[in-house]
């Protein structure tokens, strides 16, 4: 099947997911989208952006580049974690180790754009519910094949913020002030270091207009080859510099490494104390 042009946002659900279900049916009412007439997967047109219905789980959605070619992919999703907690997240994909996390090759990251993101997570931020936490997270998961950017938006952690109104409504909008206006002044950046929820460079993001694509935790830096780094490089859109966290920056031997990746690169790294 030919691709299909002239598309800038994709979004992409799946009523495999509540999270996801919630979140697409209220961009297509916010949004205004209507049938569009492509029959590759369920498809919904308003202007030059679509809202796509997968039919299964989002993380094996490997196949997207077949049928779309915009400019961004902008997956909604469920967020779960063990120990459940209100939240708003933004996070680039990729299999930083040797074990893939459910799909996709291993040592394999998607392609993101950190201005793009940055929008959404400042969106969150505007629109969430009192009580909810707004964060990046760091790269995880596939879909990791994609040929252009992709950033998945999700929603948690648990059944009741993914039936939240009020979260789903919030993650909505924000997407849909992405598509009114993507343009943001930002200074485009890849995290290394810190935990899964890098509540640090989140803060950098809405104090110094930092906008973080790829996030390699520092429980990672044993297992990620350099290779990876590099590929983290490659596949960040505009990337002007680097931030470690010191607080939270592995072994000196791993930490060498990773940075002997940026200084081979000429990336300036920032480093927080």
């Amino acid at each position: 099947m030919s691709l299909e042009t002239m598309v800038r946002f994709a979004i992409i659900a799946t009523e495999k997911d509540t999270a996801s279900k919630n979140i697409g049916k209220k961009i297509a009412e916010l949004g205004r989208f209507e049938k569009s007439g492509e029959k590759s997967y369920p498809t919904y047109k308003s202007g030059n952006d679509i809202l796509v219905w997968y039919p299964e789980d989002l993380v094996f959605a490997t196949d997207l580049s077949n049928h779309y070619d915009p400019e961004c992919f902008v997956f909604v999703f469920r967020h779960k974690a063990e120990n459940p907690k209100p939240m708003l997240t933004v996070h680039a994909t990729g299999n930083l180790n040797s074990e893939p996390m459910r799909a996709g090759d291993p040592y394999e990251l998607g392609i993101c754009h950190p201005a793009f993101m940055f929008k959404v997570l400042t969106g969150l931020k505007k629109y969430a519910p009192e009580g909810y936490s707004i964060s990046y997270e760091a790269t995880h998961h596939s879909p990791t094949n994609l040929t252009k950017p992709l950033m998945f938006v999700e929603v948690g952690s648990s059944e009741d913020q993914w039936n939240d109104s009020k979260a789903v409504e919030a993650v909505a909008k924000a997407i849909l002030d992405l598509l009114e206006n993507p343009k943001v002044e930002c200074t485009s950046c890849i995290g290394l270091g810190g935990g899964h929820y890098a509540d640090r460079f989140t803060r950098r993001a809405f104090e110094e207009n930092y906008a973080f694509g790829h996030i390699i935790p520092s429980y990672e830096f044993g297992k990620t080859k350099p290779e990876v780094i590099q590929q983290a490089i490659d596949k960040t859109i505009g990337i002007q510099k680097a931030v470690l966290d010191k607080r939270s920056q592995g072994s000196e031997e791993e930490r060498n490494t990773i940075l002997g990746v940026m200084e081979k690169n000429q990336i300036e790294v920032i480093k927080l104390k």
